[in-house]
């Protein structure tokens, strides 16, 4: 695929994604359901979300074990987990933590952590400063958190805003995937690996250029968006993304545990209230991910969008039927990037 194609379908696939209010859809409803409670309830919420990344799983193992509970009878906890271990929806991502034991011991570890942290030691920091010391204290002393699963975590206490930080770069070093599909936009294969230097400086050079190009297309995209957006390309150009995934596969994952915990009605309501109603397939007939939506950026050259293409009366993928009128707040395709050919950032080479 030529580099001006691949960058048209990865902006019109970011453009697409965030008017589903993406990336990560059910991240922003911790966020939401976090805005009563206290610091500490809020955080171990956010523990619990990440422990299986799903917002189902997440509520009923919170609900169970909310913090008090958690501060005084962590002892049942993982009698808790056996017994109800079958109703527990997991995401792929959270493998490290697929046992009970594991799944214990890194909740465990992580109400630990939230028992004792008691503020930043150091005055004066920025928002970017305080994400690396919180970063690397919850790296240092939470059992189970790698670098996908702590970048959620983050995200959540920022959304939630708890700690007042920010994201200072794509957390390069181990983001093999955000880093290939960077090298991949900027046909530089240097970008892809090592961790020298001069390859990170240029990786943060891409990165700002990718970010003021997104923006000046209409997708404004915070640090850890970008980060995000160039993983879910990666994985969209292998036929595993499209445009409101996140919200379909919840779907799944709330039926999985309600059939085990019993309904929660909060569940429909909330994303009633946050996300717009074209993209939510309880509205519309569908009940879990699309996976035949994979196939429209590596097979057909386009991003499909449920604000543009009409799924329930789309038979072939290659020619998809348009909704007779676009829905509410839906964005065309991006027919022509602003692209520059001579651009070349990033470009580093070897010494």
């Amino acid at each position: 695929m030529r580099t001006r194609e691949l960058w048209a379908l990865f902006l019109d696939f970011a453009k697409q994604d965030r008017i589903t209010g993406g990336p990560d859809t059910h991240l922003d409803m911790i966020a939401h359901m976090s805005k009563e409670l206290s610091f500490h309830e809020a955080c171990w919420l956010a523990g619990c979300y990440t422990s299986v990344y799903n917002v189902p799983g997440g509520f009923f193992l919170w609900e169970a074990f909310p913090w008090g509970r958690m501060r005084n009878q962590r002892h049942d906890l993982e009698q808790w987990i056996a017994e109800n271990w079958e109703g527990l929806p997991f995401r792929r991502e959270r493998r490290a933590v697929r046992s009970v034991s594991k799944l214990t011991q890194h909740l465990t570890s992580f109400a630990d952590w939230l028992a004792r942290w008691d503020g930043f030691s150091t005055g004066g920091l920025t928002p970017e400063e305080r994400y690396v010391v919180l970063w690397d204290d919850l790296e240092s002393n939470v059992w189970g958190l790698g670098r996908y699963s702590l970048m959620k975590l983050m995200e959540t206490f920022t959304r939630q805003e708890r700690f007042n930080i920010a994201c200072p770069d794509i957390r390069p070093i181990g983001g093999d995937s955000p880093r290939q599909q960077l090298a991949d936009l900027f046909d530089n294969p240097i970008l892809a690996k090592g961790n020298s230097e001069e390859i990170l400086i240029g990786v943060e050079t891409a990165v700002a250029h990718l970010r003021r190009k997104t923006d000046a297309n209409g997708v404004p995209l915070t640090m850890f968006e970008t980060e995000v957006y160039l993983c879910e390309f990666a994985q969209a150009l292998k036929h595993n993304q499209y445009p409101g995934r996140a919200l379909d596969s919840e779907i799944g994952h709330y039926y999985k545990a309600a059939q085990w915990f019993g309904k929660w009605d909060g569940f429909w309501r909330i994303r009633s209230e946050m996300f717009p109603s074209w993209a939510l397939g309880e509205n519309h007939g569908w009940e879990n991910r699309r996976v035949e939506l994979g196939a429209c950026i590596p097979d057909h050259n386009y991003v499909w969008s449920d604000s543009i293409y009409d799924y329930s009366n789309t038979t072939n993928l290659a020619a998809p039927q348009r909704l007779a009128q676009p829905a509410q707040n839906g964005l065309q395709p991006i027919c022509e990037c602003r692209y520059s050919e001579d651009f070349n950032g990033g470009k580093v080479t070897r010494s």
